[in-house]
C-alpha cells in the first residue's frame, strides 16, 4: 500500500489466494473499500483500506434457468452517490437478456437487495434498433444492444434515480421514479466550416 502521509510502499497482509473467476481488473473503490466481482457462484472478495483487512463479500442469488443451471450475466458494476451498484442482466428463454435487476449493497455490506427492476422489452419497444435475434437450434433468441453508462442519482433517495443506456447511435436516459425515457441522438464531431 501506499499513503502519501506515510511515504513509501509497504505490504499490507499476507498473499491470498481466489477462485479462478474473480475478476480483479473490474474493481470499484466505494466508501473506502475496494471491491472485487466473482461470476460464478462463490462469494467476492472486498478490502477495507483503512483496517488492512481483505473479506469475503456475499452475492444475490443467481437466477436459474429451466434447465437447472445456473448463470451470472453481470452488465454493470460501479457506484453512484456512494452506494455499490451490481445490474444483472437475466430472462426465461427464449428472451435470455430481457429483464434486468439494479441491486444496490445494503450499507453495513451484509447483502445485495434489488433496487430497481427494468423490463428492456418496454425500452425495445421505443427503440427497435437495439433488438438482436439470432435463431438457435430451439428457438428464437431476443436480446438486445447497449451498454449502461452510468447511473445518475439526486441529492435523495427520493429524488430521481436515472440509469444511462447507450444503444446503436443513442443514448438513452431511463428515470425509474417516472418510469420513463426520452432519447438524444449522438452525432461525431467534425469541426469544418461547412454547413452540416
Amino acid at each position: 500500500m501506499y499513503s502519501s502521509n506515510n511515504g513509501p510502499w509497504r505490504v499490507s497482509g499476507g498473499p491470498f489466494t481466489t477462485e479462478d473467476r474473480m475478476l480483479f481488473e473490474g474493481s470499484v473503490f466505494c466508501n473506502g473499500v475496494i471491491h472485487w466481482l466473482n461470476i460464478s457462484s462463490g462469494s467476492s472478495l472486498c478490502f477495507d483500506v483503512d483496517g488492512e483487512q481483505l473479506k469475503q463479500m456475499p452475492m444475490p442469488l443467481i437466477p436459474q434457468i429451466d434447465d437447472g443451471m445456473e448463470q451470472r450475466n453481470v452488465r454493470y458494476f460501479g457506484k453512484s452517490r456512494g452506494r455499490l451498484l451490481l445490474v444483472e442482466i437475466h430472462g426465461p428463454p427464449p428472451q435470455a437478456n430481457t429483464q434486468l435487476d439494479v441491486y444496490e449493497m445494503r450499507a453495513d455490506n451484509s447483502g445485495w437487495f434489488v433496487k430497481h427492476h427494468i423490463d428492456l422489452d418496454a425500452i425495445a419497444g421505443a427503440f427497435p434498433e437495439m433488438i438482436m435475434s439470432s435463431s438457435l437450434e430451439f428457438w428464437e433468441l431476443t436480446s438486445y444492444a447497449f451498454e449502461i453508462l452510468a447511473f445518475v442519482r439526486g441529492e435523495s433517495d427520493e429524488d430521481s434515480f436515472s440509469v444511462l443506456l447507450h444503444t446503436p447511435g443513442k443514448v438513452i436516459p431511463y428515470d425509474f421514479k417516472e418510469k420513463n425515457f426520452v432519447m438524444f441522438n449522438v452525432y461525431q464531431y467534425v469541426e469544418s466550416l461547412a454547413c452540416v
